[in-house]
């Protein structure tokens, strides 16, 4: 959770240290280890740094190559270091002993050149300043842990960890940008790239950019390989290939000279890495000087509380755990005390609750927290009965079908559409079998009035003017590489979805205010490849969801929490926030809607959406959207 910040005049202007600075001082909170500036002329980085990792305590950066052509700031834990110094050689890296992380990577730099982070593993951002060629290079993780984003105009570029830090900057206007302002109204949608400010770009995870005088050109260096297949004869290979890496996850993780923690849940996902943690720091040494769990302790609301799940594993390990008082902490109780991220409108509900916890841990010393935050995501997959289907694996087939039978009560017609008949009609569509009626589709979808339905609080005109439906639908139809199969592209749709990517980046951003790293096992680019290699139908099965992770940490999660491990609903708590204890804050922001003063929203459907959600209706849309779009332009 260190941060980078830079500005390149391509007018050859010396760049200011004071422009740089407030650059930098916008994100202070992620140099507890010390902001460092390199200014040569018309360019200017700084590196803040947050030591977490032994090689870090060595690191001096910006870094400079030997023959001072290159400058290098990243925010960076590599984790295939071993297999870097053997290919890269010792006479090709720095001083340092063992070489640090940003070293690995400017070597890396030297000896691939635009190829090099292809050959990285690891959660990082970073970015290189070639003086021979006068450009920029950055590139970003493949699983978007780590943040990275720029303005290009045609006399300078800027770049950084956080949008506010270019918006710190002189001269950079603070405009929204409609379209991702749209799309935030209407739930989960929006694009990688995108920021909510106009002229500020995202790099997408995964991508690299190359920056000269000339224009800007960001390209994909990594996605998953739909070719690539992990096939075994017995299905208990699988558990145990899956095993091994996340146990190198797990461990590359928590391998730190400074106090780790958890926040632990009594699911299967964060249940593992505990699991998997206590295993490692009872066999290993040198992991950490200290790891301690944080568990959202609920009084109050027993139905929301895991605790009876999650202290089995503490027990097991002998590892030390605080409760966090949850229910002291409702949904949208820190606003306006606590303002948020001037980054974009909060997409999370919980922030009171993950404040509470984070100032928790960081007050007893935790410099890095481990959570599950990718775990839904991986651990759980589509039914994939075609391919049973296809491999003549009639027995799994047929149990599947009665599971399903079971669990629905459908008959067996019925079961047998459900599992296979609708995957089939969505397998030929997704290899183009079906032309007829994808035009059907695009002509229906480019009618003057296409059939999605918006939520009832977005303002008509301000869609329309958006062309709102669209982007919505150009959302739903974005495809996974050409050559996956039906269960594979909807797994791979779900793990990079652009919810689940914000989501991250607000996780990093929350904990990079008080000091702390976060890092998620389950968002290895290690786990991803394996999960998309092998038959979506070991990963879960009818009414056995994340059937692999569970058969995977048996001997390490402790049986009877292996078994039993669960997810409870915290709906009574959200409930509770939102139609109790912050109902007069939701109704001030309904009734002075910012959004609806910008021509956004609709109050008048607005509040008729929440007083039917007050009067113990459900609804299909969740106003959450609306709201915190609100909270955040009265803030920013």
């Amino acid at each position: 959770m260190s941060g980078i910040c830079g500005l390149v005049h391509w007018d050859d202007a010396p760049v200011a240290h004071e422009d740089l600075r407030v650059m930098a001082e916008a994100a202070a909170y992620r140099g507890s280890d010390g902001i460092r500036y390199r200014i040569d002329g018309h360019v200017g980085i700084a590196n803040l740094a947050t030591n977490v990792t032994p090689e870090s305590l060595l690191e001096e950066q910006p870094l400079a190559s030997p023959d001072r052509l290159l400058l290098l700031t990243a925010d960076a834990r590599i984790d295939n270091r071993a297999d870097l110094i053997d290919v890269l050689g010792a006479e090709n890296l720095l001083a340092s002993d063992p070489p640090t992380d940003a070293d690995l990577i400017l070597a890396a730099y030297r000896r691939w050149g635009l190829d090099c982070p292809g050959h990285l593993l690891g959660d990082f951002a970073f970015a290189i300043w070639d003086s021979s060629k006068q450009s920029l290079f950055a590139a970003r993780d493949p699983m978007g842990i780590r943040g990275f984003c720029y303005r290009s105009e045609p006399r300078r570029f800027l770049f950084a960890t956080e949008v506010q830090q270019i918006l710190a900057a002189p001269n950079v206007p603070a405009r929204l940008f409609e379209p991702a302002v749209a799309m935030h109204l209407c739930g989960p949608f929006g694009r990688p790239e995108w920021s909510f400010y106009d002229g500020i770009h995202q790099l997408a995870p995964g991508h690299a950019l190359f920056a000269r005088s000339s224009g800007v050109q960001t390209w994909r260096f990594w996605d998953t390989d739909p070719a690539y297949r992990i096939e075994y004869s017995d299905e208990r290979d699988y558990a145990v290939h899956f095993r091994e890496l996340f146990q190198q996850a797990v461990r590359c993780r928590i391998r730190s000279p400074k106090p780790v923690g958890i926040w632990l849940s009594g699911g299967t996902d964060s249940g593992s890495v505990a699991s998997m943690a206590g295993w490692l720091l009872q066999n290993e040494t040198q992991l950490c000087p200290d790891f301690r769990a944080y568990c959202w302790a609920f009084e109050d609301l027993a139905g929301c509380d895991e605790r009876d799940i999650s202290s089995q594993i503490l027990r097991h390990y002998h590892l030390e755990g605080t409760d966090v008082p949850a229910d002291r902490y409702w949904p949208m109780q820190e606003f306006p005390a606590t303002k948020p991220d001037r980054d974009e409108p909060p997409p999370i509900v919980y922030r009171a609750l993950t404040d509470q916890t984070l100032k928790m841990a960081r007050e007893e010393g935790r410099r890095i927290l481990l959570l599950a935050e990718r775990g839904d995501e991986i651990s759980d997959a589509p039914y994939d009965h075609l391919t049973l289907l296809g491999t003549g694996q009639w027995q799994v087939l047929a149990e599947e079908l009665e599971a399903q039978r079971r669990l629905t009560g459908q008959s067996w017609m019925n079961a047998a559409k459900a599992l296979l008949y609708r995957p089939l009609l969505a397998d030929l569509w997704s290899i183009g079998r079906l032309p007829r009626l994808r035009r059907l589709v695009r002509r229906l979808r480019d009618r003057p009035e296409n059939p999605l339905t918006l939520p009832p609080w977005v303002h008509p005109e301000f869609a329309q003017r958006l062309g709102l439906k669209d982007l919505i639908l150009e959302e739903f139809t974005r495809r996974a590489p050409e050559g996956f199969d039906v269960a594979r592209a909807l797994h791979h749709s779900v793990i990079f979805s652009p919810i689940s990517i914000r989501r991250l980046q607000w996780e990093e951003r929350c904990h990079a205010r008080f000091g702390i790293s976060f890092a998620d096992p389950w968002s290895d680019r290690r786990i991803t490849e394996f999960a998309l290699a092998v038959p979506q139908w070991v990963i879960s099965r009818v009414g056995e969801n994340k059937r692999m992770a569970r058969q995977a940490m048996q001997g390490i999660t402790p049986e009877a929490v292996r078994k039993a491990t669960r997810k409870t609903n915290p709906r009574t708590h959200y409930d509770l926030g939102f139609r109790d204890r912050a109902r007069d804050t939701i109704l001030g922001l309904i009734t002075s809607s910012e959004a609806a003063k910008l021509g956004y929203v609709d109050p008048k459907a607005l509040l008729e959406c929440y007083q039917s959600y007050c009067s113990g209706h459900s609804s299909p849309y969740d106003f959450w959207w609306p709201l915190s779009l609100d909270m955040w332009l009265r803030i920013h």
